[in-house]
């Protein structure tokens, strides 16, 4: 059962208000894009129900939902296996466990649309989630548009919130105007979600194999590929902060791959983006920090 705005929604009520599930979809072929989907997925077995969900209810039809099962011990596969035969754009893949940037990748390589998303297996999405960035997509051009992030965790009941974009926010950054505003941790997050890229992009460059924090070693690049991006404020990624996990717990000596990503930042803005290097000093500090916190 899922929480939307107050009103606990069963998965057969969906399918009434989405016409999805247990039948083959026919999407208006015509006016919309395929969006393909990626959810890298490895023993969540607690929280990926609530997470497929979010993702069958968007109000933006044509997806592609590919489930890309990094060699689970618990019943995850079998959760997967259960809702693609509920809903025919969902499309299953097993592997062996090769860490979250392989299933990444290797989602990307079996893709088939022309603009992709990521989705972390223990997270939720707004109902306008796909439209809210197709629609900026289509209006700016862009092959790279950016919304906002709320965490949360099971400590409370969670409801998720469900609201269209604020079309006045959109903010238009080109690739140095963005770097600087996501290393200063103003707007744009520093995660490879709450983004759609155009596959380009994504067949550029490829997630690190066997690398946490994988997100700072992509998003940069990804930001200077694209050229131009959009930015809207409206949270409608929800990010769950599980407590044990490597991101939220202490000091972890596999957190110091961040020293070597940030090296390879700096070296980076010294050589495109000169003009911002303090606002790439100060990613580096932060993540300096947040090692040992």
């Amino acid at each position: 059962m899922l929480l939307l705005d107050g009103l606990k929604i069963g998965l057969t009520q969906k399918i009434f208000l989405t016409n999805i599930g247990n039948i083959d979809y026919e999407g208006d072929e015509m006016n919309q894009e395929l969006v393909s989907v990626v959810i890298a997925i490895y023993n969540v077995e607690q929280y990926l129900r609530e997470c497929i969900e979010s993702v069958m209810i968007q109000t933006y039809d044509k997806l592609e939902i590919l489930l890309i099962d990094d060699g689970s011990t618990d019943a995850s596969l079998q959760i997967c296996q259960e809702y693609e035969k509920k809903d025919s754009r969902i499309k299953v893949y097993h592997k062996e466990n090769g860490g979250l940037s392989d299933a990444r990748n290797y989602g990307i390589r079996n893709s088939r649309g022309e603009y992709i998303c990521f989705i972390d297996s223990d997270d939720l999405v707004s109902i306008y989630y796909v439209e809210n960035m197709m629609d900026m997509i289509h209006k700016y051009k862009v092959p790279l548009v950016v919304t906002n992030v709320l965490k949360f965790n099971d400590k409370y009941k969670f409801k998720v919130p469900s609201q269209k974009r604020n079309k006045k926010n959109d903010m238009i950054y080109n690739s140095e105007r963005a770097l600087e505003d996501s290393f200063y941790r103003k707007n744009i997050p520093m995660y490879a979600c709450a983004k759609l890229y155009h596959r380009n992009i994504l067949e550029k460059i490829q997630f690190p194999k066997g690398e946490l924090y994988e997100d700072i070693s992509t998003t940069y690049l990804f930001i200077h590929e694209a050229k131009k991006i959009v930015y809207n404020p409206i949270q409608d990624y929800f990010y769950r902060q599980r407590l044990g996990s490597i991101v939220n717990s202490e000091f972890d000596k596999r957190k110091m791959v961040q020293v070597e990503s940030c090296k390879k930042i700096i070296c980076f803005i010294e050589k495109y983006y000169p003009n911002i290097i303090f606002a790439a000093w100060s990613k580096t500090f932060m993540n300096s920090y947040n090692i040992f916190c």
